[in-house]
């Protein structure tokens, strides 16, 4: 991937958004690279990348070095993907998801497609896999988290809730950054305090 190159423009709202697929086309035959190059969309982004260049491919060079895997017709129990490369990846795979986001960008696969997107959809995927939800039981429960670590965590995790969710939810993170920081300069507190999700 050291020749890849990403894109996005700016939509009326001013998200960064894929760019159309006429005008990719455009872009790699005014390039030059049509043959060598293709373009991925994604979500918020184009990415143009060596046509040659999958994560099956990538797979089953690493099972290469392992005979008796490179045998196998599924040889991952479980894969998740979101974009069109993820593809060759996701027929390897015994249990394949698609987040639900990404059910319209990886068209071809014959995986279950969540019904929730993003992280969620990866939580829910896992779940599936494992007959359980993910941190329910001893072996897979989550690390006790500090203040400023769990403030990381839901930033991240923004967009699970769906758009509409957000201004709440920042609302929710600021007052939980805020705390953080007031019990930080308290004397006498424990600098971080950790907080069970």
């Amino acid at each position: 991937y050291t020749e890849v190159v990403r894109c996005c423009h700016r939509d009326e709202r001013g998200r960064c958004v894929a760019i159309g697929a006429r005008l990719a086309e455009q872009l790699l035959e005014a390039s030059g690279t049509a043959g060598e190059l293709e373009a991925v969309h994604g979500v918020a982004q184009t990415d143009f990348v060596p046509r040659e260049a999958d994560k099956g491919r990538a797979i089953r060079s690493l099972l290469a070095r392992d005979p008796a895997s490179e045998r196998l017709a599924k040889p991952l129990a479980f894969a998740i993907g979101d974009s069109g490369p993820d593809v060759p990846m996701l027929e390897l795979a015994e249990h394949p998801f698609v987040p639900a986001h990404a059910a319209g960008l990886v068209l071809g696969a014959k995986a279950t497609v969540t019904t929730r997107a993003y992280q969620a959809g990866t939580a829910q995927a896992v779940g599936a896999f494992l007959g359980h939800a993910p941190g329910t039981c001893p072996r897979c429960a989550a690390p006790v988290l500090g203040r400023d670590e769990r403030v990381l965590v839901d930033l991240l995790s923004l967009h699970e809730a769906g758009k509409r969710a957000i201004p709440a939810r920042l609302v929710g993170l600021g007052r939980d950054a805020l705390a953080a920081q007031a019990a930080r300069k308290r004397p006498g507190r424990a600098h971080d305090a950790g907080v069970a999700r």
